[in-house]
């Protein structure tokens, strides 16, 4: 997706080019291409003018961000500035942050999107099932020492039965562990 931004200020713009597709990710080992799952690739290209002429251009991964708003100081002025490549626009600072997102809405397939919501709900489950097991693990344990008193115990143990060497300490969940995985829970259900 093509997109130009004129500026209203000045006799300035901004070509940009966004896409977002989602392709088989291809291993390549001795000769053979393994297909090994979907990746997003994303096209991310910029070219700036002012008064007609070239001034500054950007391709790859993340050339703008526009969530990047920066406040910079002049003597006593303060004014914001958004970073397209290397350089900071300071003028039609929410404009452009618009433009820019709506560029990259426009430019992101359907299927990436699926792709991502899916890969984000997966990371979510995988989540609640660690934390729902360092609470099942909490709750067998006699007691719920606090990480000093674990701390604590373990530097004994680990001289008693390692000698003081390397060897197998065993673990056990701290009592910030167990609030913080019940607190995570409680957020997330």
């Amino acid at each position: 997706m093509k997109r130009t931004y004129e500026f209203k200020t000045k006799s300035a713009r901004i070509e940009a080019e966004y896409s977002a597709t989602l392709q088989d990710e291809i291993a390549y080992a001795d000769g053979y291409n393994i297909n090994i799952g979907k990746e997003v690739v994303k096209i991310e290209n910029y070219v700036l003018y002012v008064d007609g002429k070239f001034v500054d251009c950007g391709m790859g991964y993340s050339v703008w961000e526009a969530k990047d708003i920066y406040r910079i100081s002049k003597g006593k002025h303060n004014y914001k500035a958004v970073r397209i490549g290397n350089r900071y626009v300071s003028t039609e600072v929410e404009e452009i942050i618009q433009f820019l997102q709506e560029l990259k809405k426009d430019g992101t397939a359907q299927e990436v999107i699926d792709f991502n919501n899916k890969k984000a709900a997966d990371k979510l489950a995988k989540e609640i099932a660690e934390n729902e097991e360092i609470v099942r693990k909490a709750e067998c344990q006699d007691k719920i020492p606090t990480d000093s008193e674990y701390r604590a115990w373990a530097r004994t143990y680990n001289n008693v039965v390692n000698g003081g060497g390397y060897g197998y300490v065993p673990e056990k969940i701290t009592r910030e562990q167990y609030e913080e995985a019940k607190k995570f829970l409680k957020e997330r259900r």
